[in-house]
């Protein structure tokens, strides 16, 4: 008689039906446990699946579906006493939520090969009467900051995102920079539909106190848009939480079950706890549509307007604060507000400079403007070669006769006028530079004198530059 091949858990997860069913989903790290779980599963009834989960057991024969069923339901009731029954790796009772997980996924695994039974089988199954509960801790505001004491920037970051936003930790682990918005109200958080449990892009808002850790985070790292910010695993995050709990005396275990009471999902009921001592006036679950504990049809349904989110955020933040206290925040409010008023202000004393600035620029241009035109006319008026300086310079020679007559008394002899002359000549240089060398406004005197005989002297009043 050939001898079974005994069952393995490679077997398991390569089999046609789990592997799809895994491929369904959208997290990995949902993937990843679900793995896990099936496999104990099918080793324990020591099948494999694709012969195991039966097809098109809705269309099966009455008696062969009643069957079939029949050994589905004993071997799920079996599964869960073995569970009850045998100890976990520490040697101690397995506790009611991780049982309850591990049938969930099974069941999720019977529906997605269409094998149902009715509602009150399942009922059943998750009726934990009478069974030991593990011990949990929720820490309060003043027990985190000292966990946070004890933890670097980056733990303090993390630990701060998930208490402020009621986000779970293999979410937060993989943002990225340019998942994190700080110009807003209260500053905003991206979960990719990737990296969440339901599939579905959600955003969140976070606590003023977290958002200056993250300043002062991004400070120190420099960041590109795509980087993640947290380079680990949710494994090293969890260690990093656990290394801070031992290092502030807070880490315990129950008795019964071996776990941890703190874990980082205790994160998540603090974010509960505190944030739903808020009172929101509409018996709205404020804290459970910020935690992700309201179903994705509703959140459809409930289209707020960013503005209401933020209002509502801002009424149960209060309670999420570690480092500071609610009358600070409330302070500190009143200082924004100040400090918002004083800068209205600023803005608009700037905005009249400004304006006073764009008149000054405008008469600057106009002077600019003028000067130009000035000196235009002094290139022209003070270069010998141009027409209207030579007129004047011929005017002046004209003119000798008379200015020698009325200097000596009589006419000037042809050797004498010319030695006056050529002493004229000599003299336009020294004319032209003194000219140069005057402020334009007493040269633009002088080029406009209609009457040549008053530009000597006009030339020497000007105190520095009279002319020999």
């Amino acid at each position: 008689m050939k001898r079974q091949k005994k069952l393995t858990e490679k077997d398991i997860i390569n089999s046609n039906k789990v592997a799809r069913f895994i491929n369904s989903m959208h997290s990995e790290n949902s993937r990843i446990r679900y793995k896990y779980f099936i496999k104990e599963f099918f080793l324990f009834v020591n099948e494999h699946p694709d012969k195991y989960l039966v097809d098109d057991y809705e269309f099966l024969e009455l008696i062969d579906k009643k069957k079939i069923s029949h050994k589905y339901k004993n071997d799920l009731k079996d599964f869960k006493n073995k569970l009850l029954n045998s100890p976990n790796k520490y040697g101690r009772d397995n506790k009611q939520p991780s049982i309850r997980t591990t049938l969930s996924c099974i069941k999720s695994l019977f529906t997605y090969s269409e094998i149902d039974f009715p509602t009150i089988f399942w009922q059943k199954l998750n009726d934990f009467k009478n069974i030991r509960i593990s011990v949990t801790e929720t820490p309060t505001p003043e027990t985190l900051r000292k966990i946070l004491d004890h933890t670097d920037i980056q733990g303090k970051c993390i630990f701060l995102i998930m208490a402020t936003s009621g986000s779970r930790i293999d979410s937060v682990v993989k943002l990225r920079r340019d998942d994190i918005d700080l110009n807003h109200e209260f500053p905003r958080i991206t979960f990719s539909y990737k990296n969440v449990k339901n599939g579905i892009t959600k955003v969140k808002r976070i606590s003023h106190e977290c958002e200056r850790f993250l300043e002062s985070y991004f400070t120190k790292f420099d960041f590109r848009p795509n980087d993640r910010i947290f380079p680990m695993t949710r494994q090293n995050a969890d260690y990093k939480w656990k290394c801070a709990l031992k290092k502030a005396k807070l880490y315990r275990r129950d008795e019964n079950t071996g776990r941890a009471t703190m874990t980082t999902h205790s994160l998540k009921r603090f974010f509960k706890t505190n944030f739903s001592k808020a009172n929101f006036g509409n018996n709205e679950q404020w804290a459970d549509y910020f935690s992700d504990h309201i179903s994705d049809l509703d959140r459809r349904y409930k289209d707020y307007d960013e503005k209401y989110i933020d209002e509502q955020y801002s009424k149960g933040v209060k309670y999420l604060l570690v480092y500071e206290k609610s009358y600070d925040t409330d302070i500190r409010i009143k200082q924004l507000q100040k400090d918002k008023d004083e800068l209205k202000g600023k803005v608009k004393v700037l905005s009249d400079k400004t304006k006073l600035l764009e008149d000054y620029e405008n008469k600057f241009n106009e002077y600019d403007g003028r000067f130009k035109e000035i000196e235009h006319n002094l290139n022209i008026n003070l270069n010998p070669e141009t027409p209207k300086t030579q007129n004047w310079i011929n005017l002046f020679r004209g003119l000798i006769p008379q200015i020698f007559k009325l200097k000596y008394g009589r006419e000037p002899t042809e050797e004498e006028l010319k030695k006056e002359t050529e002493s004229f000549d000599k003299q336009i240089p020294a004319i032209l530079t003194k000219l140069k060398g005057m402020p334009t406004d007493k040269i633009l005197e002088i080029v406009k004198i209609e009457d040549f005989n008053d530009i000597p002297k006009k030339i020497k009043e000007y105190k520095g530059n009279t002319i020999k």
